[in-house]
């Protein structure tokens, strides 16, 4: 986590843990209190980033991706439509797949829009947090929905240039940041 600060020394940097999770009202606190029941935290997470970014803004990596370059040059100059911005999962591996956003301005439409998808979730829509609320939703949130126009998706290797299924990528660009599947890998519970 050290790595984003250090790459980053002019921004404010949070960490967001278990405290704040019990001191806010959450408006998917059914969905978080069902993950958490089950021991899943990715989908805890996920439902804490979305309602995080779209309250305050900011930029937000996983406690699992390493920082390999400032990411200041993928924010600047964007259009104001865009509101979010996320990272394809693995264009070969799981095509259409977008990871939970790591930015967004505040007020994102789009992550409003992932919100109340969220909340609607009832118990029988509930299930491995990668598809009901992570990768999977934001994909098919991003191809369907009427704020789709207010995300940009960057390619895979900005972020995963080394997929869980093993696939790397090979080209010229250099990586942003380098994900490390923690929960993927630690909870052997993500089907490839």
């Amino acid at each position: 986590m050290q790595t984003w600060p250090d790459q980053h020394p002019k921004w404010r940097y949070l960490v967001w843990g278990n405290d704040d999770l019990r001191k806010r009202d959450w408006v998917t606190h059914d969905q978080i209190n069902w993950f958490w029941a089950r021991g899943m935290w990715a989908g805890v997470a996920d439902c804490m980033r979305y309602e995080l970014l779209h309250e305050y803004g900011g930029f937000m990596p996983g406690a699992d991706c390493i920082c390999e370059r400032p990411v200041d040059e993928l924010l600047n100059d964007q259009p104001d439509t865009i509101d979010c911005w996320a990272v394809y999962e693995s264009e070969k591996a799981k095509p259409g797949w977008i990871t939970p956003p790591y930015a967004a301005r505040r007020g994102s439409r789009f992550l409003a829009t992932v919100i109340e998808a969220v909340r609607s979730l009832t118990e029988r829509d509930m299930g491995p947090p990668w598809v009901c609320v992570g990768n999977k939703l934001i994909g098919d949130l991003a191809a369907s929905s009427g704020a789709s126009e207010a995300i940009h998706v960057w390619p895979d290797h900005y972020f995963n240039p080394r997929h869980h299924t093993g696939i790397e990528y090979d080209g010229p660009d250099k990586p942003y940041g380098r994900q490390m599947w923690g929960s993927t890998a630690g909870s052997g519970g993500y089907p490839t």
